[in-house]
C-alpha cells in the first residue's frame, strides 16, 4: 500500500474515532439531563410524554434510564464463590447493575451489563470443557467484583 493512502487511512481513522467518542459524550450528558429531568422534584403530569416529544426517544428507553438493575447473591460457594441467578436473555448489555447481598438491599458492586454477559460466557465455555454435553448455566459467579 502506497505510503500517501496509509497515512490517510490513519488519520480519517483517528478522526473517526474521536468523532465516536465526541458523540458517546454528548449522547452521555443527554442522558443525564433526562434523567435530571425525570428525577425532578418539580415534575408534572405530561412532563414524561414532552421529553419524549423533544428527543425522540420511547417512554421505554425513559424508564431504562432511570430504572435500577440488579441481580441479587443467592448461593454462597466453598471458595468463596458468590453466585447470582441470571439467564442469558434478560440482561441489558448497557446498562449498570447492582450486586446486591441476599437481603436484596445491601449493594455490594456495580457492574456493566456487558461484564455480567462476558463473565456468564467465560464461565460457560468452561464448564463446556469441563462436563461434556451441557450447553448451559443458570448461575454466574460474581465474586471477581465483591472487594
Amino acid at each position: 500500500m502506497k505510503r500517501e493512502i496509509r497515512t490517510e487511512l490513519e488519520e480519517r481513522t483517528q478522526q473517526a474515532q474521536a468523532a465516536q467518542e465526541e458523540a458517546l459524550g454528548r449522547a452521555q450528558a443527554l442522558n443525564d439531563a433526562i434523567v435530571d429531568a425525570l428525577n425532578s422534584d418539580v415534575q408534572e403530569r405530561g412532563d414524561q410524554r414532552i421529553i419524549t416529544d423533544i428527543t425522540g426517544f420511547s417512554r421505554e428507553y425513559l424508564r431504562t434510564l432511570t430504572r435500577t438493575y440488579y441481580r441479587s447473591i443467592i448461593r454462597r460457594g466453598q471458595n468463596g464463590e458468590a453466585w447470582i441467578s441470571m439467564p442469558s436473555n434478560n440482561v441489558h448489555a448497557h446498562v449498570d447493575y447492582e450486586i446486591r447481598a441476599e437481603d436484596k438491599k445491601t449493594v455490594l458492586a456495580r457492574v456493566k451489563g456487558q461484564q455480567l454477559l462476558d463473565e456468564r460466557q467465560d464461565q460457560l465455555t468452561r464448564y463446556r470443557a469441563a462436563k461434556r454435553g451441557r450447553t448451559n448455566i443458570a448461575l454466574v459467579d460474581v465474586s471477581l467484583w465483591l472487594s
